[in-house]
């Protein structure tokens, strides 16, 4: 498991859109019950973050030809699972623009990036794949320095971007609602 772990982002190697690449970690490494016995059974949990179903089909392919490499290598038997695979994050077009605005009147535009692709795992995908909407970040770190990086132990967030999350929403609500009653007329 060690191995299939440290090589785990190989499965993704040349998968990217927009110059951001996919990715594939290890989260989690369950073997054994005592410090003087091999375990005979080790289970492997990670992430595969992808922007395609193409990217999808091409990591699992690579992830499987890898574990089917390690097993024989180490004459052991390797199993790939998939259970909660989200789909990649795709923003609206249209909604982005009327959030991008609001967040721009919420703290000006000094304050709004826009970003490359990222590859989050959230199951808003989900909603977005149904409803037209937008995933947008609110920098939250601490000015102290004290704020690691998401999911990592040392994560914290200072609680006044709360406010602003709140003022970005509520303003891209009202433009929306807006538009619709625009479009619907009288």
């Amino acid at each position: 498991m060690a191995r299939l772990a440290g090589e785990l982002g190989a499965a993704v190697d040349g998968l990217a859109h927009d110059g951001t690449g996919c990715a594939a970690s290890a989260g989690e490494i369950h073997a054994g019950t005592a410090p003087n016995v091999i375990p005979s059974v080790a289970t492997l949990r990670g992430t595969l973050r992808t922007f395609t179903p193409e990217h999808v089909d091409e990591a699992l392919a690579a992830l499987a030809r890898m574990c089917d490499e390690i097993g024989q290598t180490f004459e052991c038997e390797l199993t790939v699972e998939v259970a909660d695979h989200a789909p990649a994050v795709v923003n609206d077009p249209a909604i982005t623009d009327v959030v991008r605005r609001a967040a721009i009147r919420a703290v000006g535009e000094a304050s709004v990036a826009t970003r490359p692709p990222m590859t989050p795992s959230d199951d808003v995908s989900e909603f977005l794949s149904r409803v037209p909407g937008c995933y947008f970040f609110v920098g939250a770190a601490r000015h102290d320095g004290t704020s690691g990086p998401h999911h990592s132990p040392t994560f914290a967030i200072d609680d006044a971007c709360l406010g602003i999350a709140a003022r970005v929403l509520a303003g891209a609500a009202v433009d929306l609602a807006a538009g619709a009653a625009q479009r619907s007329g009288p």
